[in-house]
């Protein structure tokens, strides 16, 4: 990452049912599952990356972040001196 690029925070949960590992994007209700846990966060990665990709190609994205109260966040490198 470099200065001025822009993120989110996003929370994924993944809980193990019947066998299977199901996942879960709190922020953005995007849900996935897998036969692993890998396999299960791979897989909400991709497609919470598809929905961003979406929601950006329809023109929705500001108006969803809005109303799910999901902030846009830009980087900054913060740098320590040490004095004597």
């Amino acid at each position: 990452m470099k200065e001025g690029d822009k993120y989110i925070d996003l929370t994924f949960v993944i809980a193990e049912e019947d066998g299977q590992f199901a996942a879960h994007c709190v922020e953005l209700g995007t849900a996935s599952c897998g036969d692993t846990f890998e396999q299960a966060f791979c897989n909400i990665k991709d497609a919470v990356a598809l929905d961003l990709s979406t929601l950006e190609e329809i023109g929705e994205r500001a108006r969803f972040f809005r109303e799910h109260r999901i902030r846009v966040k830009a980087y900054r490198r913060s740098v320590t001196y040490a004095t004597s």
